[in-house]
């Protein structure tokens, strides 16, 4: 039996995968979630095969969230569930731990098939996401500019771009505020802009917040 965890903001989104995978004999939801530091607390206290996880938790987001998750248990497989294309997020999501990505919108038939995939510690990745792992290495002059960043600058970014001040970010990730700038200089270089508010216009155009 696959035991899932489901983590997503919305109750209404967690009953509906609650009773879809319902029907399904080798996988049942043995917990949800709402917040990220709920999913934390529960994979220390409880067993699960598989985290299905939502970017846009509440409190603590997804990437910070799977940050933990994959630092202090690196062998659970998470499946992140995303809102846009799955090629926007792709790469720093898998730099971050996930086994898997998938959009909210794909098909019964493949979130069971990604499920089953992760939970035997393979990577699920879409025939769009493999196209952009394969040209982040073959043209990485090509790729986007926020797929340039490291694990943490994106992790930064993804902050900044929802309009934390970087005290607040400094505050959250433990950082002094003057390594917080120096990874927003590094951003700023890497994405060629100029303020936070260029951050923000270029999360929204690319459709990552």
């Amino acid at each position: 039996m696959i035991r899932i965890l489901i983590a997503d903001r919305h109750a209404i989104i967690r009953a509906g995968l609650r009773e879809f995978l319902s029907t399904e004999r080798d996988i049942e939801v043995t917990g949800e979630a709402a917040f990220g530091d709920d999913v934390l607390k529960k994979i220390n206290t409880d067993t699960f095969d598989v985290v299905v996880l939502d970017i846009f938790l509440s409190g603590r987001n997804g990437i910070d969230t799977l940050k933990l998750i994959y630092k202090y248990h690196a062998d659970l497989p998470v499946l992140v569930l995303l809102p846009f294309s799955e090629d926007l997020y792709a790469v720093n999501f898998f730099r971050a731990g996930a086994r898997g990505c998938l959009q909210k919108n794909s098909g019964p038939d493949e979130f069971i098939r990604a499920i089953r995939t992760v939970s035997q510690r393979r990577r699920y990745v879409t025939p769009s996401v493999a196209d952009s792992l394969i040209n982040v290495f073959e043209n990485p002059a090509q790729q986007p500019a926020h797929q340039k960043l490291s694990r943490r600058e994106f992790q930064i970014f993804y902050k900044i771009a929802n309009g934390q001040l970087l005290s607040e970010v400094a505050d959250e990730l433990f950082l002094s505020a003057k390594t917080i700038s120096t990874y927003r200089a590094r951003i700023m270089k890497k994405m060629k802009l100029t303020c936070n508010a260029d951050i923000t216009r270029y999360a929204i155009n690319s459709k990552l917040i």
